[in-house]
């Protein structure tokens, strides 16, 4: 038998968890610091420095840097910060996977706080979650033609997008940034955010071009007192090219990045100032390349003279019906329970947390909190920290083809600002930027290999046949039934296409 074969390779999803673990940690205030009166906030930033894959697990190294503010007992009116780096393993159980296999892992923390023991010691409970998706190199093959006179197939188009590669790339940062003008000097560095805005990729061949504003939330005091505390953005632009051997610029991309592995040093500029801070990092680029790919498999076939034995297996494949991304914003208020009414706010935080995602009628429905942290100086010189969470719900229109489809939702924070609405009344406006994508998953049966199973020598009978037709069958199963073709059925009933049957019809068969 004359037939073609093709086969093709594709990264597919194996298996993915979602776990979380609970890390404790003691840390022991420095010499260089006063003791503790009380803990104002507790943050951390989470690095992974190694994984090791092995059967149905991997190995999972990282730390967390911490960075606690507190005041003093020592010195009521300052404020003072403890930073320190602790290391964690954790064994992710992950079933199907092995060490050939691509493991795509993102780790957050969803929760941290912190106690204190006595007044030179702390402990904090961090709770990390982790997500991970392990991703297999499998080949499918298929028959695409068959060059027979006596067989007869159809074929199938299957349209998808074709994971090509999914990889891991680390950017290393090492940049001098000065307080600007206007500003007061820096006598110590309470605490740095990093943050990463208008993040745009470029791909190109074998390489891509990232381009993002990475700017650093920084909280610093320029005196000893309360009142001498500034939070500032400082900001440097990022332009990187990226070597990757996979990518072609007309292949499609799914990127994220982070910032990970932060360190800074305070340094004085020309006029023995501290105004300078040095700051080193890394980005971490997470990319997912893909392209569109179609091909026509055999998913029938038979012999007008003998059986066939067809062998056939599922190819599971995710339909994309939509991928949308664009911007949306919310605006809402929350009032502070401290007592203290609000003389500034020196630091500000909010992390969204998305708790349904439906499709409904076309409509993509987001809903979900804020969480909100803020820090601020009251009007008798007091500091005071509280959390508020709001609420989130957004509806976002969808193409007529995603009904009963699965939608994915990334969500970023874009920017924010805030008014002063009162003594204790914060309004916030915050910008997100959001792709959803709606796929469907389809496994269909092809072809791959026929063989003839025995020549029976035998026809269906000499003579027109008669057939009264359900409504449920196909021209092509008809013809496969009495091995015949779909156009010597159409020619004998003077049809001109296959839409023409209806319930109750009755067709000749040659």
């Amino acid at each position: 038998m004359n037939f073609q074969n093709e086969s093709i390779k594709n990264l597919k999803s194996k298996s993915k968890t979602n776990q979380s673990q609970n890390f404790d940690w003691d840390i022991i205030v420095p010499d260089s610091k006063p003791d503790i009166k009380s803990i104002i906030t507790t943050d951390g930033v989470v690095s992974i420095t190694g994984k090791e894959i092995m059967q149905d697990r991997a190995v999972i190294n990282g730390n967390v840097k911490l960075t606690i503010l507190y005041v003093s007992s020592t010195e009521p009116e300052c404020v003072k910060s403890i930073e320190n780096i602790k290391s964690f393993n954790y064994v992710l159980e992950l079933q199907d996977l092995r060490q050939n296999m691509i493991l795509n892992l993102y780790t957050d923390i969803v929760k941290i706080s912190s106690e204190i023991l006595n007044s030179r010691k702390i402990n904090v409970a961090c709770m990390l979650e982790f997500f991970a998706t392990a991703y297999n190199e499998e080949e499918t093959d298929f028959i695409s033609k068959i060059e027979e006179d006596d067989i007869k197939f159809y074929t199938k188009e299957i349209s998808t997008l074709k994971l090509i590669d999914c990889f891991e790339k680390k950017i290393s940062l090492n940049e001098n940034i000065e307080v600007p003008s206007g500003k007061m000097s820096i006598t110590e560095i309470l605490k740095i955010k990093p943050e990463l805005s208008n993040k745009e990729f470029k791909l190109m061949n074998n390489k891509f071009a990232l381009r993002t504003n990475l700017e650093f939330l920084t909280m610093y005091r320029s005196g000893d007192d309360l009142e001498e505390i500034e939070c500032i953005n400082l900001g440097i632009p990022v332009n990187e090219i990226i070597d990757c051997d996979c990518i072609k610029e007309d292949l499609l991309s799914d990127f994220d990045v982070e910032v990970c592995n932060l360190n800074y040093i305070l340094k004085e500029n020309s006029d023995n100032e501290k105004r300078i801070i040095q700051v080193c990092c890394d980005l971490l680029v997470c990319g997912k390349i893909y392209e569109m790919m179609t091909i026509r498999p055999i998913v029938d076939a038979y012999s007008l003279t003998n059986n066939l034995k067809l062998e056939k297996a599922p190819y599971d494949y995710d339909l994309i019906l939509c991928d949308t991304s664009g911007q949306f914003s919310t605006k809402d208020s929350f009032t502070l329970k401290s007592k203290g009414d609000i003389q500034k706010i020196l630091f500000l935080d909010i992390k969204p947390e998305i708790k349904k995602l439906t499709n409904i009628n076309q409509i993509a429905g987001i809903k979900g909190d804020i969480h909100v942290t803020v820090l601020y100086m009251s009007t008798d010189n007091k500091m005071y920290f509280e959390k508020a969470m709001l609420n989130m719900e957004q509806n976002i229109p969808l193409n007529d083809k995603t009904e009963n489809s699965v939608c994915d939702l990334k969500l970023l924070l874009d920017s924010h600002s805030y008014n002063i609405l009162s003594d204790n009344v914060i309004e916030l406006r915050i910008n997100f930027n959001y792709r959803i994508t709606a796929k469907k998953s389809i496994s269909q049966e092809i072809i791959k290999n026929i063989d003839i199973e025995e020549a029976s020598g035998q026809s269906m009978g000499q003579g027109i046949k008669v057939f009264f037709c359900s409504g449920d069958e196909k021209l092509w199963d008809i013809a496969k039934k009495y091995k015949t073709t779909v156009d010597d059925i159409l020619i004998v009933n003077n049809m001109e296409n296959c839409n023409e049957v209806k319930k109750g019809m009755k067709l000749l068969i040659p």
